[in-house]
C-alpha cells in the first residue's frame, strides 16, 4: 500500500508532465465544440467553441 505521500509525488513527478505534454502536443480544446469544466463536479460549465 502506497503512502499518501508517495502517490502525490507519483502524481506530480508523471501525472501532470504526461498531461502537459498532452495538452501542449495534441492540443485537444482545438478540436472540440463543447468543453465540460468539472472542477466542480456538481455544478459544471459548459463552454461552446465556434470553429
Amino acid at each position: 500500500m502506497s503512502s499518501r505521500v508517495e502517490v502525490e509525488r507519483r502524481w506530480r513527478e508523471r501525472y501532470l508532465p504526461a498531461q502537459q505534454f498532452y495538452f501542449a502536443t495534441v492540443r485537444p480544446t482545438d478540436q472540440v465544440d463543447i468543453i465540460v469544466h468539472n472542477d466542480e463536479p456538481r455544478q459544471p460549465v459548459w463552454e461552446t467553441r465556434a470553429r
